[in-house]
Order: structure tokens, then C-alpha cells, then sequence
């Protein structure tokens, strides 16, 4: 089997390295950035896992961006001719009535409707090594703020985290359809 990972940012990156080195039982393509560029690529993917988008910038960019980006993707696998397995890394906040929780549910229910072979996971607060300060974790902002002795604002509010390897190990399992029937990301 091969998986074929469409993103390039933290989650990406660390989920690249875990599937290349440490899962045996497929072959992992990492595909470019320009997917027109990469069709032979794609052509093999039998999972492709989206995780192609953006969290900064102005939300009426990010929501068209990000929409784009998802309708990219199967218009590249419609030009080859290849419908494999979708697995897109949503948010806990996709139910949030704002435009980020606005494309994340459109983009859920495009790639529902393109594949019969579709996964959403909707993914909590994610931390771990090379996360980017005031980027992708408020824990990597709270522990630089503590390095940086700068001062640090405290909310109680409830937080699902997940350490990075551990969600790559259960993406693993959904994209070698070792789990196929439970979608849900574990945070405990």
C-alpha cells in the first residue's frame, strides 16, 4: 500500500518521518507542493492524507486557500484517474460558527461526496519538538515564554492535547485501515 502525504507544515513533517521509518507495510510518498508537478506520484497513492492548509492569515483568505487547496486535490486525482482513500485531518473546532469551522465542514462534505472512501479526523490541540512558538501550539508558546522569562497568561480552560507521535501512530492505523471503523482521535 501507499500513503501519500499532502502537507508540509508540523503534523506533516512529523508524520512523514514516523510512516518513512517506523511502518514497514507501506510505502510513503511525500508529495509535492505543486500537485500538477506531481501526478506520477499521486497516480500511486492508494491513501492520500490532505493536511494542505493554513491556520494564519485573514480569514477570508484562509477560507477560500484552504477550500481551494481541498478542491486542488481531487481535481488533480480526477485528472489521473485515481480515487484513492481520503483521510482529512479536520479540527475539533470545524463545528465552530466562524470560517474556519465554516471550510473544514464544506471541505468535509466535498471530499464525502467525491469518495465513498473517505476519513475525517478531527484533531484536538497537537504539541511536541519543533512546534513553533505563537504558531502551532500554546504549549510551545507557554514553554518559550518560561525560557524567555516573559509573562505568561494563564486560562483555565479545558484543553485536549496530543503528543505528536502518538497521533501519527493512530493516523497509521487509520490509513492502513488497521482501524477503519473508528475514526476518532484518541487524546488520553
Amino acid at each position: 500500500m501507499t500513503v501519500g502525504i499532502n502537507g508540509y507544515g508540523f503534523i506533516g513533517y512529523h508524520l512523514w518521518v514516523y510512516l518513512n521509518y517506523k511502518c514497514n507495510d507501506i510505502d510513503v510518498i511525500r508529495l509535492s507542493k505543486k500537485l500538477e508537478d506531481d501526478l506520477d506520484s499521486l497516480s500511486k497513492c492508494d491513501v492520500v492524507i490532505h493536511m494542505a492548509e493554513k491556520n494564519r492569515g485573514y480569514p477570508s483568505q484562509l477560507y477560500k486557500d484552504n477550500k481551494e487547496s481541498a478542491k486542488h486535490l481531487t481535481k488533480m486525482l480526477d485528472k489521473i484517474g485515481n480515487k484513492p482513500t481520503i483521510i482529512y485531518t479536520s479540527s475539533t473546532h470545524e463545528d465552530d460558527d466562524d470560517l474556519y469551522g465554516k471550510w473544514r465542514r464544506e471541505n468535509n462534505e466535498m471530499f464525502s461526496n467525491w469518495t465513498n472512501n473517505f476519513k475525517s479526523i478531527k484533531l484536538p490541540n497537537i504539541f511536541g519538538p519543533f512546534c513553533k512558538p505563537n504558531y502551532n501550539s500554546f504549549i510551545a508558546t507557554f514553554c518559550d515564554k518560561i525560557l524567555k522569562n516573559e509573562e505568561l497568561q494563564v486560562n483555565d480552560n479545558k484543553v485536549n492535547l496530543l503528543y505528536i507521535d502518538n497521533l501519527c501512530k493512530q493516523i497509521y492505523k487509520i490509513a492502513s485501515f488497521k482501524k477503519i471503523y473508528d475514526t476518532k482521535i484518541r487524546h488520553d
